[in-house]
Protein backbone atom coordinates (compact mmCIF):
# COMPACT_ATOMS: atom_id res chain seq x y z
CA UNK A 1 0.00 0.00 0.00
CA UNK A 2 1.34 3.36 -1.04
CA UNK A 3 1.84 6.04 1.88
CA UNK A 4 0.60 9.67 2.30
CA UNK A 5 1.51 12.88 2.00
CA UNK A 6 0.01 16.71 1.39
CA UNK A 7 -0.35 17.61 -2.18
CA UNK A 8 1.81 21.15 -2.06
CA UNK A 9 1.31 21.78 -5.95
CA UNK A 10 -2.82 21.92 -5.45
CA UNK A 11 -3.14 19.83 -8.75
CA UNK A 12 -4.34 16.61 -6.17
CA UNK A 13 -6.26 16.31 -2.84
CA UNK A 14 -3.03 13.95 -1.98
CA UNK A 15 0.08 12.63 -2.45
CA UNK A 16 0.57 8.64 -2.94
CA UNK A 17 4.20 7.59 -2.55
CA UNK A 18 4.74 4.09 -4.34
CA UNK A 19 8.07 2.28 -3.87
CA UNK A 20 9.97 1.34 -6.44
CA UNK A 21 9.42 -2.37 -5.27
CA UNK A 22 5.73 -2.04 -4.78
CA UNK A 23 5.34 -0.48 -8.30
CA UNK A 24 6.88 -3.18 -10.09
CA UNK A 25 4.58 -5.80 -8.25
CA UNK A 26 1.57 -3.81 -9.37
CA UNK A 27 2.13 -3.25 -12.87
CA UNK A 28 3.39 -6.98 -13.38
CA UNK A 29 0.69 -8.08 -11.59
CA UNK A 30 -1.47 -5.74 -14.28
CA UNK A 31 -0.56 -7.28 -16.57
CA UNK A 32 -0.12 -10.63 -16.54
CA UNK A 33 -3.56 -11.09 -14.75
CA UNK A 34 -4.98 -9.38 -18.09
CA UNK A 35 -2.88 -11.68 -20.59
CA UNK A 36 -3.89 -14.58 -18.48
CA UNK A 37 -7.15 -14.54 -18.37
CA UNK A 38 -7.26 -13.42 -22.32
CA UNK A 39 -4.84 -16.15 -23.54
CA UNK A 40 -4.15 -18.67 -20.93
CA UNK A 41 -0.32 -17.57 -21.09
CA UNK A 42 1.87 -15.12 -21.31
CA UNK A 43 4.10 -13.09 -23.90
CA UNK A 44 5.23 -10.25 -24.04
CA UNK A 45 5.35 -7.58 -25.27
CA UNK A 46 2.11 -7.17 -24.78
CA UNK A 47 0.46 -5.81 -28.30
CA UNK A 48 -1.01 -2.34 -28.73
CA UNK A 49 -4.36 -3.62 -29.33
CA UNK A 50 -4.13 -5.74 -26.15
CA UNK A 51 -2.50 -2.67 -24.56
CA UNK A 52 -5.87 -0.73 -25.46
CA UNK A 53 -8.04 -3.38 -24.68
CA UNK A 54 -6.48 -3.49 -20.86
CA UNK A 55 -6.83 0.18 -20.87
CA UNK A 56 -10.91 -0.18 -21.46
CA UNK A 57 -11.08 -2.15 -18.48
CA UNK A 58 -10.28 0.38 -16.66
CA UNK A 59 -11.82 3.45 -17.93
CA UNK A 60 -15.63 4.59 -19.74
CA UNK A 61 -14.04 5.65 -22.97
CA UNK A 62 -10.41 5.87 -24.90
CA UNK A 63 -10.23 8.12 -27.81
CA UNK A 64 -7.17 7.15 -29.96
CA UNK A 65 -7.85 9.66 -32.54
CA UNK A 66 -8.51 12.90 -30.14
CA UNK A 67 -7.70 16.61 -31.34
CA UNK A 68 -5.44 18.06 -28.99
CA UNK A 69 -2.78 20.29 -29.52
CA UNK A 70 0.61 19.40 -30.87
CA UNK A 71 2.14 19.29 -27.63
CA UNK A 72 -0.69 17.41 -25.86
CA UNK A 73 0.37 13.71 -26.53
CA UNK A 74 -2.78 12.26 -23.95
CA UNK A 75 -5.20 13.33 -21.20
CA UNK A 76 -7.48 11.83 -18.54
CA UNK A 77 -10.43 13.26 -17.91
CA UNK A 78 -11.97 12.40 -14.03
CA UNK A 79 -15.60 12.97 -13.18
CA UNK A 80 -17.42 11.44 -10.82
CA UNK A 81 -14.77 12.03 -7.55
CA UNK A 82 -12.40 9.53 -9.44
CA UNK A 83 -15.09 7.08 -10.61
CA UNK A 84 -15.19 7.90 -14.43
CA UNK A 85 -12.68 8.55 -16.48
CA UNK A 86 -12.05 9.17 -19.99
CA UNK A 87 -8.66 9.29 -22.28
CA UNK A 88 -8.00 11.19 -24.88
CA UNK A 89 -4.55 10.25 -27.04
CA UNK A 90 -3.41 12.51 -29.74
CA UNK A 91 -4.20 11.68 -33.25
CA UNK A 92 -0.89 11.75 -34.67
CA UNK A 93 0.31 9.30 -32.60
CA UNK A 94 -1.47 6.92 -34.88
CA UNK A 95 1.33 7.26 -37.48
CA UNK A 96 3.55 4.31 -37.38
CA UNK A 97 6.78 6.52 -37.36
CA UNK A 98 5.48 6.94 -33.55
CA UNK A 99 4.39 3.38 -32.70
CA UNK A 100 6.73 3.10 -29.53
CA UNK A 101 5.88 6.33 -28.49
CA UNK A 102 1.93 5.74 -28.95
CA UNK A 103 2.69 2.52 -26.58
CA UNK A 104 4.35 4.25 -23.63
CA UNK A 105 1.63 7.49 -24.09
CA UNK A 106 -0.88 4.76 -23.54
CA UNK A 107 0.40 3.20 -20.66
CA UNK A 108 1.50 6.65 -19.07
CA UNK A 109 -2.57 7.65 -19.19
CA UNK A 110 -3.32 4.29 -17.78
CA UNK A 111 -0.93 4.54 -15.06
CA UNK A 112 -3.19 8.51 -14.27
CA UNK A 113 -6.24 6.35 -14.33
CA UNK A 114 -5.28 3.50 -11.99
CA UNK A 115 -2.66 5.59 -9.70
CA UNK A 116 -4.34 9.04 -9.51
CA UNK A 117 -8.10 8.97 -10.27
CA UNK A 118 -8.71 7.52 -7.22
CA UNK A 119 -6.98 10.09 -5.23
CA UNK A 120 -10.27 12.84 -5.59
CA UNK A 121 -12.16 10.59 -4.35
CA UNK A 122 -14.70 12.26 -1.52
CA UNK A 123 -12.37 10.17 1.71
CA UNK A 124 -9.71 12.24 0.67
CA UNK A 125 -10.95 15.50 -0.62
CA UNK A 126 -12.99 15.65 2.43
CA UNK A 127 -9.92 15.48 4.53
CA UNK A 128 -7.92 17.91 2.70
CA UNK A 129 -10.49 20.56 2.05
CA UNK A 130 -9.85 19.97 -1.82
CA UNK A 131 -11.83 21.89 -4.03
CA UNK A 132 -14.00 19.26 -6.59
CA UNK A 133 -14.61 20.88 -9.78
CA UNK A 134 -17.06 19.32 -12.28
CA UNK A 135 -14.01 17.15 -13.72
CA UNK A 136 -10.37 17.11 -13.32
CA UNK A 137 -8.04 16.89 -15.97
CA UNK A 138 -4.74 15.53 -16.56
CA UNK A 139 -2.93 16.67 -19.29
CA UNK A 140 0.19 15.03 -20.59
CA UNK A 141 2.55 17.10 -22.86
CA UNK A 142 5.87 15.67 -24.86
CA UNK A 143 8.04 17.03 -22.03
CA UNK A 144 6.13 15.37 -19.32
CA UNK A 145 6.19 12.10 -21.00
CA UNK A 146 10.08 12.02 -21.95
CA UNK A 147 10.91 13.16 -18.74
CA UNK A 148 12.43 11.47 -15.62
CA UNK A 149 12.06 14.79 -13.52
CA UNK A 150 10.77 14.11 -10.05
CA UNK A 151 9.46 17.89 -9.46
CA UNK A 152 5.82 17.00 -11.37
CA UNK A 153 5.58 13.85 -8.66
CA UNK A 154 2.33 12.72 -10.93
CA UNK A 155 3.43 12.47 -13.89
CA UNK A 156 7.11 11.08 -12.51
CA UNK A 157 4.46 7.94 -11.11
CA UNK A 158 2.81 8.15 -14.23
CA UNK A 159 6.27 7.34 -16.36
CA UNK A 160 7.64 4.75 -14.12
CA UNK A 161 4.23 3.12 -14.05
CA UNK A 162 4.61 3.26 -17.82
CA UNK A 163 7.87 2.08 -18.39
CA UNK A 164 7.00 -0.91 -15.52
CA UNK A 165 4.24 -2.14 -17.35
CA UNK A 166 5.44 -2.47 -20.50
CA UNK A 167 8.50 -4.18 -19.79
CA UNK A 168 7.43 -6.35 -16.34
CA UNK A 169 10.94 -6.72 -13.79
CA UNK A 170 10.41 -10.70 -13.77
CA UNK A 171 10.58 -10.86 -17.98
CA UNK A 172 12.62 -8.05 -18.30
CA UNK A 173 15.66 -9.06 -15.93
CA UNK A 174 15.05 -12.69 -17.82
CA UNK A 175 16.06 -11.24 -21.24
CA UNK A 176 18.86 -8.97 -19.63
CA UNK A 177 20.66 -12.07 -17.62
CA UNK A 178 21.09 -13.66 -20.61
CA UNK A 179 22.74 -10.79 -22.35
CA UNK A 180 24.95 -10.13 -19.46
CA UNK A 181 26.16 -13.98 -19.49
CA UNK A 182 27.16 -13.41 -22.84
CA UNK A 183 28.73 -10.23 -21.78
CA UNK A 184 30.33 -11.63 -18.54
CA UNK A 185 29.40 -8.79 -16.94
CA UNK A 186 26.02 -7.66 -15.33
CA UNK A 187 26.73 -3.72 -15.51
CA UNK A 188 27.53 -1.35 -17.93
CA UNK A 189 28.49 2.02 -18.35
CA UNK A 190 25.92 4.02 -19.86
CA UNK A 191 27.40 5.19 -23.00
CA UNK A 192 29.46 2.22 -23.60
CA UNK A 193 28.97 -0.24 -26.66
CA UNK A 194 27.79 -3.08 -24.61
CA UNK A 195 25.13 -0.42 -23.18
CA UNK A 196 23.96 0.55 -26.38
CA UNK A 197 23.49 -2.86 -28.06
CA UNK A 198 21.56 -3.84 -24.57
CA UNK A 199 18.94 -0.87 -24.95
CA UNK A 200 18.84 -1.55 -28.80
CA UNK A 201 17.81 -4.78 -28.29
CA UNK A 202 15.88 -4.44 -25.34
CA UNK A 203 13.73 -1.73 -26.84
CA UNK A 204 12.90 -3.95 -29.84
CA UNK A 205 12.37 -6.92 -27.58
CA UNK A 206 9.20 -5.23 -25.67
CA UNK A 207 9.17 -2.21 -27.88
CA UNK A 208 9.35 0.57 -25.69
CA UNK A 209 11.42 3.62 -26.51
CA UNK A 210 15.24 3.54 -26.54
CA UNK A 211 15.20 6.34 -23.53
CA UNK A 212 12.61 4.66 -21.46
CA UNK A 213 14.53 1.56 -21.73
CA UNK A 214 17.82 4.00 -20.75
CA UNK A 215 15.56 5.08 -17.87
CA UNK A 216 14.71 1.66 -16.49
CA UNK A 217 17.70 0.07 -16.99
CA UNK A 218 19.10 3.09 -14.54
CA UNK A 219 16.99 2.15 -12.22
CA UNK A 220 17.73 -1.58 -11.72
CA UNK A 221 21.40 -0.44 -11.77
CA UNK A 222 22.10 -2.30 -14.84
CA UNK A 223 23.36 1.20 -16.95
CA UNK A 224 25.66 3.43 -14.23
CA UNK A 225 27.34 6.76 -15.27
CA UNK A 226 30.98 5.44 -14.74
CA UNK A 227 32.36 2.10 -15.78
CA UNK A 228 31.80 -0.76 -13.34
CA UNK A 229 34.19 -2.21 -11.13
CA UNK A 230 36.09 -5.42 -12.26
CA UNK A 231 34.73 -8.19 -10.49
CA UNK A 232 37.44 -10.00 -8.42
CA UNK A 233 36.21 -12.90 -8.57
Amino acid sequence: MPTYSKDNSGNFPIKPFYPPKEMDQITEEIVINFLNKKYKKVELPISTDDLCSLIEEYVDDLDLYASLDNNIEGTNVISNCGKNVKIKINKYLQQDYFKNRLRTTLAHELGHTILHAPLFDRKYTQQSLFEIKKDQEITCNIDDINSSNTFNWAEYQANVFAVSILTPKTFLLKYINEFCAKKNTYSFQEDSENAKELIRLTSDKFQVSKEAIKYRLKNLKILSEEEPQASLF
